[in-house]
């Protein structure tokens, strides 16, 4: 099972159709299914956008077998963030825009590091209920020459984060560093293909595997 995923765009780009027809190709090619997810986390996407975005797939001859909405499994999320805090492998970090945005650049090392267990979950609870700004971040490696390893982004508060459907509201939400893995696990994909650029892509999806405390799928490949 491969995944296309898909951001909040009413259109495909040229870089969507490109990666659409590669997980296309790789499907058809295994005997295998593809399976098209909207990330609609930090947007709304509405059903004709969907419509509209899997009728330019078919015009482009790929074959949907499945779909789904990144939001359908925000429980799942939440669920495996707050399992990495408590079994200490994330801590809750003040929240800096250049670390959400994935920047990652070499920092001094966080106070909040060190912080404990208890500590840690306190502040997820007030980024849950929305009365703090933080940001969860992997407790990997700072020092690592592939700056995406520099413990990236898990959560980070926010003001609101709607489901598609607007059923509900969220004060924080997923990096798609960490939301990719965890919902490519949840929905049994088995192949993945991921760019190339930043360097380390490949190792920094394998350690928000270990970081979500679930197994990487079996085929990982780069492509430029």
């Amino acid at each position: 099972t491969l995944r296309l995923s898909l951001g909040g765009a009413d259109f495909l780009h040229l870089g969507h159709a490109r990666a659409a027809l590669l997980n296309d190709y790789i499907a058809k090619s295994c005997n295998g299914s593809l399976v098209v997810r909207f990330e609609d986390m930090d947007c709304s996407v509405l059903p004709e956008a969907e419509d509209a975005v899997l009728q330019e797939l078919a015009l482009l001859g790929i074959k949907v077998d499945r779909t789904a909405r990144a939001s359908d499994n925000a429980d799942v999320l939440m669920a495996a963030c707050e399992r990495s805090i408590r079994e200490g492998r994330a801590y809750v970090d003040e929240l800096r825009r250049d670390t959400v945005m994935g920047c990652n650049p070499p920092l001094p090392e966080s106070a909040c590091r060190g912080s404990s267990t208890s500590e840690n979950l306190a502040r997820w609870s007030e980024m849950v209920a929305g009365s703090g700004a933080y940001c969860v971040r992997a407790r990997l490696n700072l020092s690592s020459s592939l700056p995406i390893l520099h413990d990236p982004v898990l959560f980070y508060s926010t003001s609101s984060s709607p489901s598609s459907a607007g059923e509900t509201q969220l004060h924080c939400q997923p990096s798609a560093t960490f939301s990719v893995p965890v919902l490519d696990h949840a929905l049994g994909v088995s192949f993945v293909l991921l760019s190339s650029h930043p360097r380390g892509r490949d190792e920094q999806y394998r350690a928000m595997c270990a970081i979500a405390g679930i197994p990487p799928p079996p085929e990982l490949r780069l492509v430029d």
